[in-house]
């Protein structure tokens, strides 16, 4: 098993993200997603994830909800995704150019970078 956290680095105000991840299936398996550091604490949010095994998906929406200040500012993990290999080789896990955050207002924050994730089995 190979753990992912899918990362947002020096972000200013974020409140909602979406985003999709392909995968090889016949490599690896999506074993789970769940929460990161944004969601925890006493932030009321959402979190919903949907994988798809046998077309290499994994679609991600979260937001948070309450608070005076119902976002965050710095560097934090947004999700974890735990991968179970299939096969030997090399695989990579990509964000599909989809991904969108979100500030308070609704607003988009550019996204200057995308980096996916590699597994090396042997």
């Amino acid at each position: 098993k190979v753990t992912f956290q899918i990362m947002a680095e020096e972000v200013e105000s974020l409140t909602g993200v979406e985003l999709n991840i392909g995968f090889d299936a016949s490599k690896v398996n999506i074993e789970s997603v769940s929460t990161g550091e944004m969601f925890q604490g006493d932030k009321e949010a959402i979190f919903h994830s949907e994988v798809d095994n046998d077309a290499g998906d994994v679609y991600l929406l979260s937001a948070i909800l309450d608070g005076d200040s119902p976002s965050i500012t710095g560097t934090t993990s947004i999700a974890v995704i735990v991968v179970e290999v299939l096969s030997s080789g090399i695989t990579e896990l990509l964000f599909d150019g989809s991904e969108s955050f979100r500030d308070p207002d609704n607003a988009i924050i550019t996204i200057s970078e995308a980096i996916g994730g590699v597994v090396i089995a042997n």
